[in-house]
């Protein structure tokens, strides 16, 4: 079981900034947050009822009597549940309303000491239908199905094949864009060595007499330098502002800044071969 609340003070959720409210059960934390040893202790720090902030305790004291299968009165409310302050370097999955996964760094984790019998009929229908209920083990649950006789009506569907097919299929992706960055790097690295090269050729007689004035080849190559610059900036700038400063635009970028750098390097290595091939007389 996992339900992640945010903020959201128009929906009496005024959480502020102390991070979501998620409600989970051990059974979530076990599958969810272990360190291979069994220990699902790593970056949890215990909270007394006490000093939950005020926004959460307004919102539990109003919504726990209509969720527990015996409401508790006023300041007993809380009781039975453990709180704990989540803080990680790595994301905790917990899942939203609509069932998803969201791994949130920091969060307030209130652990349920049971599901059923905890937690009424009618709020527990509703983490089902909203897949924040999950039952582990398919032969298990089948069975529970058949045992209460709800064969035809009830139909179990194994989500863990469903996220190692949606695995398999991101994986593949993933495999794909890189094998797809890697051709295009190579086919820029060919472009742009065969244009400087053609460039050095069609302007030898320019860079020569030049070189051999004094000039350093800085200066030679600039304008055809600047050139690329402005011509890379103008093509990069609209990608990076349709991405968003997202993942995907910080790789637009280093990719930008690269071929800035890749640029003049290529003119100074076409350049300099121009130069001796003119000086031998082999051009």
């Amino acid at each position: 079981m996992s339900y992640l609340w945010k903020s959201d003070p128009a929906a009496g959720r005024d959480f502020g900034a102390d991070g979501p409210l998620a409600l989970v059960n051990q059974r979530w934390l076990d599958l969810m947050h272990t360190d291979g040893h069994g220990h699902t202790t790593a970056g949890l720090v215990p909270l007394a009822p006490e000093q939950l902030p005020a926004g959460m305790r307004r919102y539990l004291d109003a919504s726990l009597p209509l969720w527990l299968r015996r409401p508790p009165t006023g300041a007993d409310a809380l009781t039975g549940f453990s709180f704990y302050r989540y803080s990680g370097s790595t994301g905790l999955p917990m899942s939203p309303p609509d069932g998803t996964l969201e791994f949130p760094k920091t969060a307030i984790l209130m652990l349920a000491p049971s599901v059923r019998p905890t937690f009424n009929d009618s709020f527990l229908g509703s983490l089902m239908s909203s897949h924040n209920l999950v039952l582990t083990g398919l032969g298990p649950t089948q069975a529970l199905v058949a045992r209460h006789g709800l064969q035809g009506q009830v139909y179990v569907k194994n989500v863990a094949e469903q996220g190692i097919l949606m695995a398999q299929l991101t994986a593949y992706f993933a495999w794909l864009s890189g094998i797809s960055l890697a051709s295009l790097i190579v086919a820029l690295v060919i472009s742009a060595s065969i244009s400087a090269f053609i460039v050095a050729v069609m302007k030898a007689r320019h860079d020569f007499p030049l070189r051999l004035a004094g000039h350093h080849w800085r200066t030679i190559l600039a304008a055809r330098v600047a050139k690329e610059w402005v011509a890379g900036g103008l093509l990069a700038a609209p990608v990076i502002a349709w991405q968003g400063w997202q993942a995907a635009a910080v790789v637009v970028a280093a990719f930008a800044a690269a071929c800035l750098v890749a640029s003049p390097l290529m003119h100074l290595i076409a350049a300099r071969w121009s130069f001796t091939n003119v000086s031998l007389r082999k051009l």
